[in-house]
């Protein structure tokens, strides 16, 4: 019994470095029924703890119909654009640009013209995952 005192004693300090979490937000997204046009979606701004450190983030978005052809999504911060690859998924923060609020989806089908049915954006999702 003291053996496994002693050894759950020592990996506490490393459970406590490896500290972290995850902030979820939500917003609406927006109606276009023109390609060529960039859709923003409304501000997220998740709460990070202070001194956290993103390393990943997933991402869900709910479309009222299928995405047309040539739609192209991007997860935007003051400092740029991180270009996303579905609806959905998650994906590695090395080497993105820094998460700064507010941050913002934007949507583009590449080709013009008449979008039928428009693109109804019904929610964006998104959650960083970080450590302190």
């Amino acid at each position: 019994m003291p053996r496994a005192l002693l050894s759950l004693a020592l990996l506490l300090p490393l459970a406590a470095t490896a500290a972290g979490g995850s902030v979820t937000a939500a917003s609406m997204g927006g109606i276009t029924g023109a390609g060529g046009q960039t859709l923003v979606s409304r501000a997220l701004a998740p709460a990070l703890p202070p001194g956290a450190r993103p390393y990943s983030l997933s991402w869900r978005i709910q479309l009222l119909s299928n995405p047309p052809a040539g739609l192209n999504i991007a997860l935007c911060a003051p400092g740029g654009c991180l270009p996303l690859p579905g609806l959905a998924g998650r994906m590695s923060l090395s080497g993105a640009p820094a998460l700064a609020a507010p941050l913002h989806f934007t949507y583009r089908v590449a080709r013009p013209g008449r979008i039928v049915p428009a693109l109804n954006v019904v929610q964006n999702q998104l959650t960083i995952n970080y450590r302190q």
